[in-house]
């Protein structure tokens, strides 16, 4: 499938999802590596259960994105939901809110709005 998209001039997004919890900081690298690494994009979504989740997730934001890859991250749930404003300071690229908020897809989605504002007022250009 990736060689067909390819073929089309399309770019390929590789996405992971950890429905359950954040994996340990080793596995999370494994994850977004591999997934940056076969994709033009590796993205990595997992449920934060606690600030030490959110925070080994940035840091391997920042860690793929200083090497190069280009990647998308996000915590999902409360604890999480900041990420999908701040993970663009540290290299994400890629972030997904919906128009509405009965829309949500994830947990702690915020609505496009309210992300929109909220990018805006950390004027995360990078």
């Amino acid at each position: 499938m990736v060689e067909a998209a390819r073929e089309r001039d399309l770019s390929v997004v590789v996405s992971v999802h950890d429905f359950e919890r954040t994996p340990d900081p080793d596995r999370l690298r494994t994850l977004l590596t591999a997934a940056a690494d076969y994709g033009d994009v590796g993205k990595l979504a997992v449920t934060a259960v606690t600030s030490e989740d959110v925070l080994s997730l940035l840091e391997e934001t920042w860690r793929l994105t200083a090497r190069g890859s280009t990647v998308a991250t996000m915590a999902m749930g409360e604890t999480g939901r900041h990420s999908r404003a701040v993970a663009p300071l540290y290299g994400s690229r890629i972030g997904y809110a919906p128009v509405g908020p009965a829309d949500a897809t994830a947990p702690g989605q915020y609505d496009l709005a309210t992300l929109s504002k909220l990018l805006d007022t950390l004027d995360t250009t990078f």
